[in-house]
């Protein structure tokens, strides 16, 4: 039956027990039996010892271990040292048994150390016992027995194996300090064949404690041994590279790595190459990191990121981006900065959309937090390079706000971007946020604001551009000149809103500045100061004023007519109609009477210096076929026609008075004239003809001052033939035989002044339309008033007070001019640049509107207004309803996956962008196609495919698109291209070209990038 393997501890301990009492019965057997044994038995046992002893010095152990077998049978023992003889004799034959690594001699050497335990070879024993352990690779139990012996009863000459021995098992145990200090028992002490490998396995303790500085000391000592010479060189090696010692490494490394055994070469040449790296010598880097690579040894994320840095030192940008990629995609430490170097990479390659990933994607990263900011404020700046989306900049000073460095230099980057591209209000917000400005920034100011005001100025935006303006003028400190501009055209401003008294302090304060005075602008500025005087009424300082004017050269007078008449015009109000007439006259001689206003007014003055002859000869002059279309035509036939009857001559006044009655220019003047007729009929006592002449007037205007003044006539008339109920009948005839009802007499006013408004005299009837509301400002036409008030301000290019009234008849709601009020308060809103308002008009016409054209208008405003307000998520929303309209034309289809683009754009989400522009590009005969291939050129350039932008800008060119603009605009980016693959000569030939070839239609953005792009390219050359 065989034993139980799961035997329990006690009974362990009984076998070992009763192993060790059998041992001790056959020992003291051999004992007794000793005594018996005759004298010369014991000299034959005492040599056989020493025979046995010899062969075991001679490490004939299985011979040795024979004889000691005979003398335990002998059993002959030596006086009353039996014992200690047994003791030798059987530690003796233990030790040949554990040198000839019999099976199971740990059991032996317990029953030996249980019977002797005093033994003088016990230590020796142990010892060898722990070497069988240590040979089999048992560093545990080895260490266990050898932990046990106490080294002093060695021999000394085991002593040093077994301070080594003890050492390495330390070390294998992971007890690394304990194995120094054993191993240094050997190093400071007696010279051993020891003594080498404990200064190697000394010197790698202190190697893998990061102790480099202990280390090379003992792997210098080590590497004379030829078993450890190559490896402590090795050693030596990493350890100067751990200590940044790298010109050793680069100095010795090659030499190793020649020598060393195949599976260290690998290692060996990528810390060479590391080397190299440090010493910046990228070139020999990437050699060696090259053998490393070649070796067959699979590469780590950390080898892939250093072959990325590697290239990305050597300016390999393409190689860069492939060993980053395959290290980035993990989130720690180093995919961060991985991802952060492929983006300063892709920067490299100018591909500034994969850049703009990657930046995102190492500021996702709080590792290392100097990489994440700086990966942020990356991403940032390239998120507004590529969409102009200023949300990450705003992002990141809410995450880093410390910096007010930073924080300017932010916005000093924002407002130099849009002012590169003519945006001045977004360029004005940047540099308005500047916390310290300097005099660039300050400089930069003023011509932004003053630049945006030019902008409004040119929309007719008056009252937007004044705190512009002022703006410019308060930031003048670095520039004289510009701001002296901006108080000339601030004055410009005040008086299109009819503040003439203030025009006139700017203009006046601005004349006192001497550099003002050398400016193109001063003449003109004297011709605006007499035009506020004149229209202050102040008609002596405005003659005053404009003879000053019109005593500049000719070349400095820009306005000599206009000055001319107003000065005649000033002349006259003061009553002075001799020189008024004269000049008049002169003024219309000098035009060749293209503009009637002169002439007729001279005619106007020479009447009343009862000059009649004069009169009639310039309005003869200015009657004519050929002035039939001549504003002021109407005007001066029914004074020609007043001036002829106050002469006498009725028929010549009659046939100029039927000019304005059978085929009228203007309502205002054939009521004047049916009213004159009737005055010539009544005179010659042709009353019947008179009464008709009357009773026209009465029946087509009867509330009009020639209303009252042919009742009048009419009531002459029938009293001159005594036929007053003949008149009274007439008057009940046509409602007048009492007295006007309030509504009727408003509404009698109103439509006089709609006939002068729908007569085209929109002066005329601004005024008449003013007197009437006035007179019924809560009248039931009030809204149609205020309605042809605005009608009449935006046909005379007055866009902000036509918006005004416009507005004022969208608050009424009036139902039948409301919607068309709406509308156009939208168009001008949007013409003026007030985007808001804009938005508003258009969402409250696409609610009332009643007929389609005006509903499509409303979604199509709506779409665009959004936009301008930068409200792209409604913009989306906007353009998707227009797009759903059924039977949508390709225009408007156009437009709304025009806006679609731009807003994805402006989104950031270029993916969603860049096949909406691609449809749209396919017509690009259209200014929206064209703008969509220009588009197209730059995401090119921005992606760093510099072949796509030239080939995308020739098609574009070869398409013969007549959109100049955007062509122009591609070829630009063409420039840019050329320039940053640093082929100047070419970018400056093509600059020049577009230069010398593009011909605007108007005020354009062109020359201005032409000129910023040519001088950096001049400095450049430099």
């Amino acid at each position: 039956m065989g034993l139980n393997k799961n035997l329990s501890g006690s009974c362990m301990i009984s076998i070992v027990a009763s192993c060790m009492c059998l041992f001790f019965m056959s020992v003291c057997t051999y004992a007794q039996n000793s005594n018996s044994l005759p004298k010369g038995d014991k000299e034959h046992i005492e040599k056989s010892l020493a025979t046995a002893k010899e062969l075991f010095n001679n490490k004939l152990y299985r011979s040795a271990l024979h004889q000691f077998d005979l003398l335990i049978e002998q059993g002959q023992a030596i006086g009353n040292k039996e014992k200690i003889y047994m003791a030798e004799v059987e530690g003796y034959r233990l030790l040949c048994l554990i040198m000839l690594k019999m099976a199971d001699t740990q059991g032996a050497v317990n029953v030996y150390e249980y019977t002797y335990p005093h033994s003088p070879m016990l230590a020796d024993i142990k010892f060898r016992q722990a070497i069988l352990y240590f040979d089999n690779g048992d560093f545990a139990k080895a260490g266990e027995l050898l932990n046990n012996i106490d080294k002093k009863f060695l021999a000394k000459k085991d002593r040093d194996e077994f301070n080594f021995r003890k050492g390495y098992c330390q070390m294998r145990m992971g007890d690394t300090d304990g194995a120094i200090n054993t191993f240094n028992g050997i190093i400071y002490g007696t010279t051993s064949a020891y003594l080498n490998p404990a200064l190697y396995y000394c010197g790698y303790l202190h190697y893998i404690n990061k102790d480099f500085g202990k280390a090379v000391p003992l792997f210098e000592r080590s590497k004379n041994d030829p078993r450890f010479a190559v490896l402590s060189r090795y050693h030596i090696l990493e350890s100067k590279f751990m200590l940044k010692d790298y010109n050793y490494v680069v100095t010795n490394g090659p030499d190793i790595y020649g020598q060393i055994e195949d599976n260290y070469k690998s290692k060996v040449a990528r810390v060479i190459s590391e080397a190299y790296y440090a010493l910046n010598d990228a070139d020999h880097a990437r050699y060696y990191f090259e053998l490393y690579s070649l070796s067959g040894t699979s590469l780590t994320r950390a080898d892939n990121f250093y072959a990325g840095m590697i290239a990305y030192t050597l300016n390999n940008h393409i190689s860069a981006t492939d060993a980053f990629a395959k290290v980035a995609s993990i989130t720690d430490s180093i995919g961060q900065n991985a991802a952060y170097h492929m983006g300063q990479s892709y920067i490299q390659l100018k591909n500034k959309h994969a850049a703009q990933k990657a930046f995102k994607m190492a500021s996702e990263s709080s590792f290392d937090r100097t990489i994440q900011e700086d990966a942020f404020f990356n991403y940032a700046k390239l998120t507004f390079d590529i969409s102009r989306d200023m949300a990450p900049f705003e992002e990141y000073l809410r995450s880093y706000p410390y910096s007010d460095t930073k924080w300017d230099e932010i916005h000093h980057y924002m407002a130099t971007a849009f002012l590169m591209n003519n945006n001045y209000a977004e360029a004005i917000n940047a540099l308005d946020k500047i916390k310290k400005h300097t005099p660039s920034s300050v400089l930069n100011l003023q011509k932004a604001s003053f630049f945006r005001a030019m902008q409004l100025i040119r929309r007719g935006s008056y009252s937007n551009a004044i705190p512009y303006l002022e703006n410019t003028i308060k930031n003048g400190s670095y520039n004289q000149p510009l701001k002296n501009l901006a108080n000339y055209w601030l004055a410009e401003c005040y008086y299109r809103k009819d503040k003439f008294g203030t025009s006139a302090d700017i203009l006046i304060s601005l004349q006192k500045n001497y550099q003002f005075k050398q400016s193109n602008e001063y003449s003109a500025s004297i011709y605006n100061l007499a035009y506020d005087y004149f229209k202050m009424e102040d008609y002596a300082k405005a003659i005053e004023t404009f003879n000053t004017y019109l005593q500049f050269p000719p070349a400095k007078r820009a306005y000599t007519l206009e000055a001319r008449t107003r000065l005649a015009d000033a002349y006259f109000m003061l009553k002075d109609y001799g020189k008024a007439a004269e000049l008049y006259e002169r003024i219309a001689v000098e035009d060749e009477y293209k503009n009637l206003y002169a002439p007729l007014q001279g005619a106007v003055a020479y009447g009343l210096l009862s000059e009649n002859a004069k009169k009639t000869a310039l309005l003869q002059e200015i009657t004519g076929p050929v002035h039939e279309n001549s504003p002021f035509y109407s005007q001066s036939v029914y004074e020609l026609g007043r001036t002829l009857v106050q002469n006498v001559k009725d028929e010549e006044a009659e046939e100029a008075l039927n000019k304005l009655i059978h085929n009228p220019k203007d309502s205002t003047f054939y009521y004047k004239a049916l009213l004159e007729m009737g005055m010539i009929n009544a005179n010659r006592q042709k009353y019947d003809k008179a009464l008709e002449y009357y009773k026209t007037i009465i029946a087509q205007n009867p509330i009009s001052e020639e209303g009252q003044s042919a009742l009048a006539g009419i009531e002459n008339i029938y009293q001159s033939q005594n036929k007053p109920a003949e008149f009274l009948a007439y008057l009940d005839n046509i409602g007048l035989s009492s007295m006007k009802t309030a509504d009727e007499k408003e509404n009698m006013l109103f439509n006089s002044a709609e006939q002068i408004f729908l007569g085209g005299n929109y002066p005329e009837a601004l005024n008449a339309l003013t007197a009437f509301i006035k007179a019924y400002p809560n009248g039931l036409k009030a809204p149609h008033a205020h309605f042809y008030i605005a009608e009449s301000y935006n046909k005379m290019g007055k866009s902000e007070k036509a918006a005004d009234y416009y507005y004022k008849v969208m608050e009424t709601r009036d139902g039948a001019f409301s919607e068309i009020a709406t509308l156009n308060y939208g168009r001008l809103s949007y013409k003026l640049e007030r985007y808001e308002e804009a938005v508003k008009a258009f969402e409250t016409l696409g609610r009332i509107a009643q007929l389609d054209n005006n509903k499509l208008e409303a979604q199509v405003g709506k779409t665009e207004s959004y936009f301008m307000c930068k409200e792209y998520e409604n913009t989306l929303k906007e353009a998707d309803v227009l797009l759903s309209v059924q039977n949508l034309d390709n225009d408007l289809k156009m437009l709304g996956n025009y806006y679609k683009a731009k807003s994805y754009l402006a989104l950031g989400k270029r993916d969603l962008a860049v096949p909406l522009l691609k449809g749209l590009a396919k017509e690009p005969a259209k200014a929206r196609g064209a703008e969509a291939a220009y588009l197209l050129v730059q995401d090119a350039y921005d992606a760093g495919n510099f072949k796509g932008v030239e080939d995308q800008a020739f098609a574009l060119s070869d398409s013969g698109t007549p959109q100049s603009y955007w062509l122009a605009k591609s070829f630009i980016v063409l420039g840019d291209s050329y320039a940053e693959r640093d082929n100047l000569e070419q970018a400056e030939a093509t600059f020049n070209s577009i230069k010398e070839n593009y011909k605007p239609a108007g005020s354009d953005d062109i020359a201005d990038l032409l000129k910023i792009r040519l001088n950096k390219l001049s400095k450049m050359k430099k």
